[in-house]
């Protein structure tokens, strides 16, 4: 069962531009920056920090983009106990370090992830 709502992770063409808007005109604190080699994110606080996050999703090149984001992330009280609930109706997923993606009926991306409800993102 989905125990907490932790994040929204959001496409930006421009990862300066959104860092500038997000950091100094909305004022959200950096959690992390993560440069992969496909893409980079930059992971804000929202609320008590760490409780929930807004990720900024940027890739580097056009041919890496996929349609896992932007997404809407859940934590959840037992990842397989989910799993088992999403197999058992159909719903077909896609695994990416150990989190689950899946869409809604109306294609709408969600994440369940392996985060415990009450732990922190950081």
């Amino acid at each position: 069962m989905l125990k907490e709502l932790f994040g929204y992770c959001v496409r930006v063409a421009d990862l300066e531009r959104a860092k500038q808007f997000y950091s100094e005109v909305l004022g959200l604190p950096v959690l992390s920056e993560i440069d992969r080699p496909r893409y980079r994110i930059v992971t804000y606080a929202v609320g008590d920090v760490g409780e929930e996050v807004l990720n900024l999703f940027c890739y580097k090149s056009a041919n890496d983009v996929d349609d896992v984001y932007p997404h809407c992330a859940f934590k959840v009280g037992d990842q397989g106990q989910m799993r088992k609930r999403l197999e058992d109706n159909g719903v077909p997923i896609f695994e990416m370090a150990g989190n689950y993606f899946i869409k809604d009926p109306d294609g709408n991306n969600l994440e369940i992830s392996k985060i415990a409800p009450g732990q922190k993102y950081m």
